[in-house]
């Protein structure tokens, strides 16, 4: 039962990436941004490190969600398993304890799919469940 429940949760997330991802380039497709922060969402979903450290340092809110699906770049970068992205969202100001609208952490996405570097990085940060 336990295992049915985490596999569960596990395409639950990959589900989330899936249509966040989608729903970033839909977005883009129909000029309803460019905004610092949904860029930021998407270089966080790609792992684009370089353009998530030249958004922040063009005033991208690392802590800023999006309402549809209501990730974080943090949380979308975690879940990803982008440890260098993480880190430098971390040193911009990202709060890991922030919950995305399904209830989880960037700490709790990334243990539920396996990114134990990314676990730790976060654990080192001083993130808690």
């Amino acid at each position: 039962m336990a295992m049915r429940k985490m596999r569960l949760k596990v395409l639950c997330i990959a589900g989330l990436l899936l249509v966040c991802g989608e729903w970033l380039t839909i977005r883009a497709w129909l000029g309803e941004w460019p905004t610092l922060e949904m860029q930021l969402m998407t270089a966080a979903w790609k792992g684009d490190t370089e353009e998530a450290r030249a958004l922040l340092n063009a005033g991208a809110n690392p802590n800023a969600a999006d309402h549809q699906p209501n990730g974080t770049a943090l949380w979308i970068a975690a879940v990803s398993g982008h440890t260098e992205t993480v880190k430098v969202l971390l040193d911009a100001g990202a709060t890991p304890e922030l919950r995305i609208l399904g209830g989880s952490t960037a700490l709790e996405a990334a243990r539920t799919t396996g990114q134990t570097e990314v676990v730790k990085l976060l654990e080192q940060a001083g993130a808690k469940e």
